[in-house]
């Protein structure tokens, strides 16, 4: 609990420094999640992704998309897609570029 409250805190403090404030409430998400609280997760990254800064985005893209992919099957993809794409253009095909391919392909291959 208190790591979230610790990454809440800088990303209330980051507002002039988007890519920061992106990385904390993604790591924020990251301890929700790891505590069970997905929907706190899924809130904190929905935040991390509104602004659309490529190169801080895609590590938000891609854990919401795992966070809907049994529910909105659809809205992963399209999330997994743009993982992937601003990966290759903007982080030098890293993180999370090869675990977004490899979940659209997954995807793309269940009916």
């Amino acid at each position: 609990m208190a790591a979230i409250r610790r990454f809440d805190e800088a990303a209330a403090k980051a507002k002039r420094e988007p890519a920061l404030r992106i990385e904390a409430l993604t790591l924020a998400a990251v301890a929700a999640e790891e505590r069970g609280d997905l929907d706190g997760a899924r809130r904190r990254l929905e935040a991390a992704i509104a602004p659309d800064l490529p190169g801080a985005n895609e590590p938000a893209l891609y854990r919401l998309a795992r966070l809907l992919e049994t529910a909105d099957r659809p809205r992963a993809l399209n999330l997994y897609y743009r993982a992937a794409s601003g990966a290759e253009r903007h982080r030098a095909r890293g993180y999370p570029y090869h675990e977004a391919t490899t979940r659209i392909l997954v995807l793309s291959q269940l009916q």
